[in-house]
């Protein structure tokens, strides 16, 4: 049996794991709260949900709301999660693009724009279709050279202006 060969093997290594450890719980019972269903799961044929925890604080995937476009995939919710995480490290005006769950363009500069002209310049063959995040207002001027740019999944920032609303709703 495949089980038990792995459990023979990897017990001396880990010790014996079957006995309750003062360190963890021998139980753990979390609960989340389905936020919404998503297009696909990893892989398009399957299936997936979102599930966020109660009462959260601190800005994340979670607690973003969706303005507009189609309902995300399980890699949308992946990819934004990454790029935003790697974008709240930065105190300067900051943009980073990321695809497939690694950043291919991350920069920081004096205005917005610039942090997004930085990052789309690292590799712009990869930041096609990816995901953006930025940790300043998304301002009109920004979102116009995004949209005239490139096409781009989703576009993550603390807020948006009342001015640039407009212009990300032509994106298709």
């Amino acid at each position: 049996m495949i089980a038990n060969y792995f459990g023979q093997k990897v017990a001396p290594y880990y010790g014996d794991t079957s006995q309750p450890s003062g360190t963890f719980p021998r139980t753990l019972n979390l609960n989340y709260i389905k936020k919404q269903d998503m297009r696909y799961g990893e892989n398009a044929h399957q299936q997936a949900a979102f599930y966020i925890e109660e009462n959260i604080e601190e800005a994340s995937i979670a607690t973003a709301n969706q303005l507009q476009g189609k309902a995300l995939s399980y890699n949308n919710i992946a990819d934004t999660d990454a790029a935003l995480e790697c974008v709240k490290s930065f105190s300067e005006p900051a943009c980073v693009i990321v695809k497939h769950a690694n950043p291919c363009g991350v920069a920081i500069a004096d205005t917005l724009t610039q942090a997004y002209d930085n990052a789309f310049k690292t590799d712009p063959t990869s930041a096609f279709g990816g995901i953006i995040a930025f940790n300043r207002s998304l301002d009109a001027k920004t979102a116009s050279a995004v949209i005239e740019r490139q096409f781009v999944e989703v576009i993550i920032a603390p807020s948006i202006n009342e001015d640039a609303l407009p212009i990300l709703a032509t994106k298709t």
